[in-house]
C-alpha cells in the first residue's frame, strides 16, 4: 500500500519544519492584513471582529510556540558555535517585540466595543505586526538559516529537528 501525498511529512529537516510553519503564519498574516485595511472604511462587524480576533489568536499561539522551540533548542546551539557573532540576540529581541504586539492586540480585542472605539489604533497595530513579523521571517530566511546550515553540524541539526517534531506533535 503506497502512502498518499497527505500522509507524507511536509518537512524533512530542521529548516523545512520551521519554513513550513512560517508559510502558515505568513498566510494568516496576509489575511489579517486584508481585514486591517477592510476595517478602515467600514464598521467593525461582529464577523470581522471575530475573524481578526481568531487570526491574531492563531498567530500569537503559533509564534509563541515556535519562538519558544527556537529559543530552547536552536539558538543555544548557534550561540555555542558562534559566541557573540550569531544572529540569535537579534532573533530573541524580535521574538519579544512580536509577542508584545500580539499581546497588545489581544488586549485591544478583548471586547468588540472597545475594538470599535480604537479601530484606528487596532489597524495600526495589525499593520505593525504584519510588517515586523514579515521582516523577522525574512531575516530568518537570509541570515539565521544560513548560520544554522553552515555552523551547526548536520547530525546536531537532525537531533534538534527530532526534538522539535516531538514537541510540535505533542
Amino acid at each position: 500500500m503506497s502512502e498518499s501525498k497527505q500522509d507524507k511529512p511536509k518537512h524533512y529537516d530542521l529548516i523545512s519544519l520551521i519554513e513550513l510553519e512560517q508559510d502558515i503564519i505568513l498566510e494568516k498574516l496576509t489575511e489579517l492584513e486584508k481585514y486591517a485595511w477592510r476595517i478602515e472604511k467600514s464598521v467593525l462587524t461582529a464577523e470581522i471582529y471575530g475573524t481578526i480576533k481568531n487570526l491574531n489568536d492563531y498567530i500569537f499561539s503559533d509564534v509563541s510556540r515556535y519562538f519558544t522551540l527556537e529559543e530552547d533548542l536552536l539558538l543555544p546551539e548557534l550561540e555555542r558555535v558562534m559566541p557573540n557573532h550569531s544572529s540569535s540576540a537579534v532573533m530573541r529581541e524580535e521574538h519579544t517585540m512580536i509577542l508584545n504586539i500580539c499581546s497588545m492586540l489581544n488586549k485591544m480585542l478583548e471586547d468588540k466595543d472597545g475594538a470599535e472605539r480604537e479601530k484606528d489604533t487596532l489597524q495600526a497595530e495589525i499593520i505593525s505586526l504584519v510588517d515586523v513579523l514579515q521582516r523577522h521571517i525574512h531575516k530568518k530566511n537570509h541570515v539565521l538559516y544560513h548560520e544554522v546550515q553552515s555552523k551547526i553540524p548536520s547530525e546536531l541539526q537532525q537531533e534538534i529537528y527530532i526534538k522539535m517534531v516531538r514537541k510540535v506533535n505533542l
